[in-house]
């Protein structure tokens, strides 16, 4: 009688192990649930800020490509523009008109060079984000199963 006592007691404390490790298990599996998740983030960080420095190479390369000129120089040719090739108000604009006689910033905009400019960008951002994904692709080591 005694050692049945002594093997309920023992069964009992093991069913309470037993409970407290699956207790452990399902912890264990919302934390690697949770790193799955905070992983995919990463990853989505890591192709974003790979763009942004890949776009600002391009831009750093075209700055050192750039020529040096000096503002007096700009001053200069900007008066020349302006003197040379200086343009009207359109023939029905008179002064006291609520129009500006020149185009503002949203008109210029909708304008042709505003779309190139618009889809130069566009298609930049396509090669940047193509490039980005080359690079990090399924065997990357930052993708794992």
């Amino acid at each position: 009688q005694e050692l049945l006592l002594k093997q309920i007691v023992i069964v009992k404390h093991q069913q309470e192990i037993e409970r407290q490790i699956q207790q452990k298990r399902e912890q264990i599996q919302k934390c690697e649930r949770a790193l799955r998740c905070l992983q995919t983030y990463l990853i989505q960080a890591v192709q974003v800020l790979s763009s942004a420095v890949y776009q600002a190479k391009q831009k750093l390369q075209n700055i050192r490509r750039a020529k040096v000129f000096s503002s007096e120089d700009i001053i200069r040719y900007a008066y020349q523009l302006a003197s040379v090739y200086a343009t009207t108000a359109p023939d029905n604009w008179q002064q006291g008109d609520t129009r500006r006689p020149y185009p503002t910033d949203i008109e210029m905009r909708k304008g042709i060079l505003g779309r190139l400019s618009e889809q130069t960008l566009q298609q930049q951002q396509q090669q940047a984000l193509s490039v980005t994904a080359a690079n990090i692709g399924p065997s990357s080591s930052y993708a794992t199963g």
